[in-house]
């Protein structure tokens, strides 16, 4: 008569990990991490937060098989309303459960956001001269477009005290106009 123990399946590496940077523009699938786990019958999932925007996958091919490995993802149908970077501490905690089918371990890895800076396109360097009292009605100066991924922009000049700029929201999303 053979007796053998069951062990639990135990993280090898990658649990506790971190993601490297990841900008918050992106959108598309993308692999974060790595990590390994004991035993070959293990499967794991992301437990919280609850989320559509990450996934666990396992590695078809592993170094050993005895020892699964596991990929972290960002996944491939995310939309960006879904994300909602700016909405979480960074890093993000993803609490990942592994179980062998008689015990489960839990573990964190981090996914490290990175906000980007807005986008400005077709800001002249310089603007058009206007003879200082001859302008009597709004003119447009400029015209010029800011994007971000992930937030609302907002647009404002600094000038000397008296003078008269203003930068205006256009009709298109994204334009704007220095008057």
């Amino acid at each position: 008569m053979s007796i053998f123990t069951i062990q639990p399946p135990t993280f090898v590496s990658g649990i506790p990990g971190t993601s490297p940077s990841i900008s918050d523009s992106t959108v598309i699938a993308t692999s974060l991490g790595v990590f390994t786990v004991t035993d070959p019958d293990t499967t794991c999932s992301i437990t919280s937060p609850v989320t559509s925007v990450y996934e666990i996958r396992p590695l078809m091919s592993p170094a050993d098989p005895q020892k699964p490995e596991f990929q972290v993802w960002i996944i491939a149908a995310v939309i960006q309303a879904s994300i909602a970077f700016n909405n979480h501490a960074v890093p993000v905690p993803l609490t990942t459960t592994c179980t062998d089918g008689n015990t489960a371990i839990t573990g964190t890895f981090s996914v490290n956001i990175v906000d980007e800076p807005p986008v400005i396109s077709a800001l002249p360097a310089s603007g058009t001269a206007i003879n200082d009292g001859l302008q009597t009605t709004a003119a447009i100066l400029s015209t010029f477009s800011v994007t971000d991924s992930d937030d609302a922009v907002t647009c404002s000049v600094r000038v000397p005290q008296n003078a008269r700029f203003e930068v205006v929201a256009a009709t298109s999303p994204g334009a704007w106009f220095i008057t």
